[in-house]
């Protein structure tokens, strides 16, 4: 781990032990040094107020700070910002900018806020081809609400051939049977 990580690290193990101010100083302190992981941080605590007020503003100018470096966790929080109008101006555009390049970067919460707008429309024509394919990327990683999704679009053919014994594997390993 690099010193900044172990800083967050650290800055985190004080929020664990209850030394909120403490902790959320020193993130504060590395978000300002341009630290993507502690300005991450810093916009889930004021997108949840968590430790601090809660505080959609701050919470997205962290976010957009931290994304901006190529933060994929920042750039799925942004996104969910968008889709839901939290903080943001509600937008399918800018939601689908921020999720795609979150789920190029492996995020598979974004591969599946993808792959559902994709599905089902949200922001482009529903396209279920392309809502399987992210669907598929984030189950691999073993996110169950994906894999739960590619067994249905299975079952039902949609964007795949119709393939009942892939639909009840991918179901079966959505409920930890498989």
């Amino acid at each position: 781990l690099s010193s900044q990580a172990q800083t967050v690290i650290e800055s985190m193990a004080l929020f664990d032990d209850g030394k909120i101010p403490q902790a959320v100083a020193q993130l504060n302190k590395l978000g300002q040094g341009g630290n993507a992981d502690a300005q991450n941080m810093l916009g889930v605590l004021y997108d949840n107020g968590q430790g601090v007020a809660q505080d959609y503003k701050r919470a997205r100018a962290w976010f957009e700070k931290a994304a901006a470096q190529g933060h994929a966790s920042a750039q799925y929080h942004l996104g969910f910002m968008h889709e839901a109008g939290r903080g943001v101006a509600y937008s399918d555009k800018q939601a689908l900018h921020w999720y795609g390049l979150a789920a190029a970067a492996a995020n598979p919460n974004a591969q599946y806020r993808l792959a559902m707008m994709n599905l089902n429309g949200f922001g482009v024509k529903p396209n279920p081809v392309e809502a399987r394919k992210w669907f598929a990327r984030a189950a691999a990683q073993g996110d169950p609400h994906s894999q739960r999704q590619l067994g249905t679009l299975y079952a039902k053919g949609l964007g795949v051939a119709q393939n009942k014994v892939l639909a009840y594997m991918w179901l079966d390993i959505a409920r930890g049977l498989g």
